[in-house]
């Protein structure tokens, strides 16, 4: 096992908007088309726990947490990726007892069917001849310590190299680095479990923005709600988005789209949504919420 480096990082965004229990977390990874199958909520230890039953690919057992919409505004700010990990099972004969988590940049553009020319120029990138390679080329975590090897790395740009091995204890695992010009509007990332079979279980997972939590999931101990702290108090009740004051509303999906917005607006209706995990930016405040 590497050593774990632990970098501070300094100052704050938006907090998470998440329940005590868990169980709303896991909600929203699931909503996240995770295709790891019978994850569950451990109410005693406030962990989301898996089985992989075969090795594989990585990503045949995966599962993402929501799109983080604009973690910055384009500038490099410090981030911190933690979370609390175990693993019970037989590990590689290279690594007994010991399973495999790897980290890979989510923004993917695969399926993507307009002009790759016109794409790669919007995101000031090098031209690629297939979408796929897209993803690569794509700043959002510039990583600098991790659990890992510091050949993994091509520059520091995370795409599918950050790998932590956890054991039957539990441990905590972090990574650093700044956040990268195209983190500006968003940030995907996605967990891979498949290449080693066994039983997983996660927790206290934070991404922390400039020193402060902009998104956290089964903590052991209950974060502060936004609409709490925030100086525009939010809440969405009967598909009505509320507001204490007038402000600019924003509703993104989970893919980070805009799908509906207004301006200096106290309530807005989301009647008209599809079902589905929502995020509000409203003024200064965030919420998520499912229709």
């Amino acid at each position: 096992m590497k050593k774990i480096y632990l970098l501070s990082a300094v100052a704050c965004l938006v907090a998470f908007n998440a329940k005590a229990d868990g169980n709303s977390d896991l909600d929203l990874f699931k909503a996240s088309n995770s295709s790891v199958k019978d994850m569950v909520f451990d109410q005693v230890s406030n962990c989301a726990t898996f089985k992989v039953n075969d090795a594989g690919d990585p990503w045949s057992a995966q599962f993402n947490p929501p799109t983080w919409i604009k973690p910055s505004k384009g500038r490099s700010e410090a981030f911190e990726i933690c979370f609390d990990a175990m693993y019970v099972g037989e590990g590689t004969t290279d690594q007994p007892n010991t399973g495999n988590i790897t980290f890979i940049q989510g923004r993917q553009f695969g399926g993507f069917a307009g002009s790759l020319a016109e794409l790669c120029t919007a995101l000031g990138i090098a031209e690629q001849d297939a979408a796929w390679k897209i993803q690569n080329e794509v700043d959002q975590l510039i990583v600098e310590t991790y659990t890992g090897a510091a050949e993994d790395f091509a520059g520091g740009r995370l795409t599918r190299n950050v790998t932590f091995f956890p054991t039957a204890e539990w441990q905590h695992f972090s990574m650093t680095g700044t956040l990268g010009r195209h983190a500006a509007d968003s940030v995907d990332l996605e967990f891979e479990f498949g290449r080693v079979p066994g039983t997983y279980s996660v927790k206290n997972f934070q991404f922390i923005v400039k020193g402060e939590p902009f998104a956290q999931y089964f903590m052991s101990a209950a974060p502060v709600a936004i609409a709490e702290t925030a100086a525009i108090k939010a809440y969405v009740a009967n598909n009505v988005i509320n507001a204490s004051e007038a402000a600019d509303v924003v509703v993104y999906n989970i893919n980070g789209v805009a799908v509906k917005s207004a301006k200096n607006v106290t309530k807005l209706s989301v009647a008209d949504l599809k079902a589905g995990l929502y995020i509000a930016k409203v003024g200064n405040a965030t919420i998520k919420f499912v229709k």
